[in-house]
């Protein structure tokens, strides 16, 4: 059977939410919920577009689905984006080529 252009797109989300939440034991529960709910939307719209007769009828149903993706899109960057920087703000030698400055204002005042 042939996989559509809104099926794969659902299968990306989830499997970009798996990459990014998966591993995760502590987050944002309503957070990672309205995601979820928010890829359970996409699937349904993804039947429906699917299976209209019309396209005209779900030219909204499709805004809708690319304006959620492309939310979605950007949560997960966002996401991923803080928990590289959290896994990386302990190890002093990331913090110096991010802040070069930090040592000279450190040092000025201790001394």
């Amino acid at each position: 059977m042939k996989t559509d252009f809104f099926e794969m797109e659902v299968k990306k989300a989830q499997r970009k939410f798996n990459q990014t939440f998966g591993g995760k034991i502590i987050c944002d529960l309503k957070l990672k919920q309205k995601i979820i709910l928010s890829i359970c939307f996409l699937g349904n719209a993804s039947r429906k577009i699917k299976h209209a007769k019309n396209k005209d009828e779900v030219r909204e149903q499709i805004k809708k689905f690319v304006k959620t993706k492309n939310l979605l899109n950007s949560i997960f960057s966002e996401v991923e984006n803080a928990q590289h920087e959290r896994r990386h703000h302990a190890d002093p030698e990331y913090c110096m080529q991010k802040h070069p400055n930090i040592r000279s204002h450190v040092h000025r005042k201790a001394g």
